[in-house]
């Protein structure tokens, strides 16, 4: 793993801490951001991860981020080479994404694409699950309605590497999606507190474990 890789690594981290404080400000002042979950503390070290799937060889594979939010995995994603895909159903944190994309683009930190989209993560695979999330995030209803894998060009199943950060609350049902329609032999990076549902849904191992909170895991049985 090469120096120019940490570096790149690097610059897009500082640019994704400058989008969480600035979201952190807003918030503080009474901005709503419904879909924007403040890590505080326990922010994942997502380029530890990186570095773990670079040296299993993995950099040029398909990464898909669920609940993407201002982008932090995508990013870092994209300046290790892999292809990165990002869906949120807040508008605002996907152009907030977009123009962290642009900045890291800019900064010299990213040369692949790196493509974000809004919609809602069970569109056109669970539509019990997905009339449920419109109905209790009212605030963001009309921007359930386009399919963002259509407009990525993917689908869940394309991806090598999947991660999934999202209100715990949520995460139940992002398991089951992951269950029924994530390849066999895919990556997934996910909050290591859920580790039991993980297990129990998934079956799951952790082959990798982040500090502050995140891992890579692998199914048990492939």
């Amino acid at each position: 793993m090469g120096q120019s890789l940490i570096l790149r690594l690097k610059g897009v981290q500082e640019i994704i801490d400058l989008s969480h404080r600035d979201l952190l400000r807003k918030r503080m002042s009474g901005v709503k951001l419904p879909g924007w979950i403040p890590y505080d503390n326990q922010k994942p070290d997502y380029s530890y991860l990186i570095c773990d799937i670079i040296q299993r060889g993995l950099d040029n594979s398909i990464s898909l981020e669920l609940g993407c939010g201002d982008g932090p995995w995508a990013l870092l994603a994209s300046a290790a080479g892999l292809r990165s895909f990002g869906i949120d159903a807040d508008s605002g944190l996907v152009s907030r994404a977009r123009i962290n994309y642009f900045s890291a683009l800019l900064g010299g930190y990213i040369k692949g694409n790196c493509r974000f989209a809004v919609g809602n993560i069970h569109h056109s695979y669970n539509e019990e699950q997905y009339l449920i999330d419109a109905e209790r995030s009212k605030v963001m209803r009309t921007e359930f309605l386009d399919n963002p894998y259509e407009e990525l060009g993917i689908n869940i199943g394309c991806a090598d590497i999947i991660n999934g950060y999202l209100w715990p609350e949520h995460m139940s049902s992002l398991l089951s999606l992951l269950n029924e329609h994530a390849r066999s032999n895919a990556l997934f990076i996910l909050p290591f507190y859920e580790h039991r549902k993980h297990h129990q849904l998934l079956d799951l191992k952790p082959v990798g474990i982040a500090p502050r909170g995140t891992a890579l895991y692998r199914r048990a049985r492939v």
